[in-house]
């Protein structure tokens, strides 16, 4: 019989994001216990804090890979490492946030959408006015706890584009 945190891992790695209903409180430790031992193991950021990140290949699943992203003993995130198509966006209700486009990238501004009672935070391009050719697509598809609302969606999961510039400099400084 699977586990809650099987079942989920399922549903993020099949694009089956109706079935996805949060990342369930994992250790680190369950999670090695479900997937083994990680291809590549890093430090990084999510949001404003240090996290570090694992790899693990999941070649028979359309995202290929599965990176998992925890601080501390427990598991934060987990990201696709191909995103799904954005024709998923039409199974889903609308994002709860949608954080202001901060980046454009090939005549799309990148936007954060977050689902906060399903737990997702994508990254989505959508076509500037200008670009009528260009659909949207997601550039990347993180799982986390679900939320009780869009304040809960803080500096541990994102931090603005304008923040970062001035946290990367204020932290080269020291």
């Amino acid at each position: 019989m699977k586990t809650e945190l099987e079942i989920a891992i399922n549903a993020l790695l099949e694009f089956r994001l109706v079935d996805w209903h949060g990342l369930p409180s994992t250790t680190t430790l369950e999670l090695l216990d479900r997937l083994g031992v990680p291809v590549d193991t890093f430090n990084t950021y999510i949001g404003m804090h240090a996290a570090i990140a694992m790899k693990f290949p999941m070649n028979s699943f359309p995202a290929m890979e599965l990176i998992v992203y925890f601080r501390g003993d427990q598991v934060l995130a987990l990201e696709t490492f191909n995103p799904p198509p954005a024709s998923i966006l039409t199974l889903l209700d609308p994002p709860d946030i949608r954080k202001p486009g901060e980046f454009l990238l090939a005549g799309c501004l990148i936007y954060e959408y977050v689902f906060c009672r399903r737990g997702l935070a994508m990254s989505v391009a959508e076509p500037l006015p200008s670009e009528p050719k260009k659909s949207m697509k997601i550039l990347r598809c993180r799982g986390i706890a679900s939320l009780a609302s869009p304040s809960e969606f803080d500096n541990r999961y994102y931090l603005a584009q304008q923040s970062r510039l001035v946290f990367d400099t204020n932290f080269e400084r020291d």
